[in-house]
C-alpha cells in the first residue's frame, strides 16, 4: 500500500515496459498491468501490455439456484435465528463427521448441507429449519476431503518445484460449489501441464483452481 510489494518468487518476465507502471518511489516502479505473451521454461515473454482492468467477479455459487427442489409453498427467505444456528452446532456435536460442508444460499436464508447421512440430517434438522433446509448427499467424506487438502498444500513445497506447478500463491481454503459440495481452493499464477496432471489424479471438481494467467488462444498462456 505504501511502497513496492515484496516479490519473493515467481517466473522471470521479459519485455515489460516498466515506465507504464503507475507507481513510482525512490527509483522503483510497481503496479498492475495487463500482459499478454507466451510462457515457456519458467519465463513469461511479453508480447503486448496495457492498463489493468479489474474483471467483474463471477457470480458466487451461493447466488445461484438452490441445489434442492423447493418445498411446497416455496422457500422461506427470512434470516436465520440464533436458535436455528445453535441447532447446527448441536447436530455436529452429536453426529461428528456427518456434515462435510455447511453453507448458506439465497442471501444467507437457506441452509445447504452436504451430509454423509442425509436422511438423518433432514430428520433431525428439518424441524429447526422449516422450508429453509436443503440437504444433499456428500460425494466425499470429511477425512477424504482433508487428505485432498493435504495433497494440495504439498504443492507449496519445496520451493524448488514452484515453477512445475505454476507458482502456487495460496492453497487449502475450504469452499462450496453450486451443488453444495465441498471444494479445496488453489491459487496459481498459471496452470501448467504438471498441475493439470496432478488434478487428473483427484476427483473432478474437488479442487477449485484460480489462475492469474489465462489462455488467450489454444496452446498459449
Amino acid at each position: 500500500m505504501f511502497g513496492p510489494p515484496a516479490c519473493p518468487f515467481g517466473p522471470r518476465v521479459v519485455g515489460v515496459h516498466v515506465h507504464a507502471l503507475p507507481n513510482n518511489s525512490s527509483g522503483e516502479r510497481w503496479g498492475n498491468l495487463r500482459l499478454s505473451g507466451v510462457y515457456h521454461d519458467s519465463t513469461f515473454w511479453v508480447r503486448s501490455q496495457g492498463p489493468w482492468r479489474v474483471a467483474p467477479n463471477p457470480p458466487s455459487p451461493f447466488e445461484g439456484p438452490i441445489p434442492c427442489p423447493a418445498p411446497a409453498g416455496g422457500w422461506d427467505t427470512a434470516g436465520p435465528t440464533a436458535s436455528q444456528r445453535n441447532a447446527i452446532g448441536a447436530y455436529q456435536r452429536a453426529h461428528r463427521g456427518d456434515l462435510v460442508s455447511v453453507s448458506f444460499f439465497h442471501n444467507g436464508s437457506i441452509l445447504v448441507l452436504a451430509s454423509s447421512h442425509p436422511t438423518r440430517t433432514r430428520t433431525l434438522l428439518g424441524p429447526a429449519w422449516p422450508k429453509q433446509l436443503c440437504v444433499v448427499r456428500a460425494r466425499y467424506s470429511r477425512p477424504f476431503v482433508n487428505r485432498v487438502r493435504a495433497r494440495v498444500l504439498g504443492l507449496m513445497r519445496p520451493m524448488s518445484q514452484a515453477a512445475r506447478y505454476g507458482w502456487v500463491t495460496g492453497a487449502g481454503g475450504y469452499g462450496v460449489n453450486g451443488s453444495g459440495q465441498t471444494t479445496i481452493s488453489l491459487q496459481v499464477l498459471l496452470a501448467t501441464p504438471e498441475l493439470h496432471a496432478f488434478l487428473r489424479r483427484l476427483p473432478r471438481g474437488i479442487v477449485s483452481v484460480e489462475s492469474t494467467f489465462q489462455p488467450v488462444r489454444a496452446g498459449h498462456a
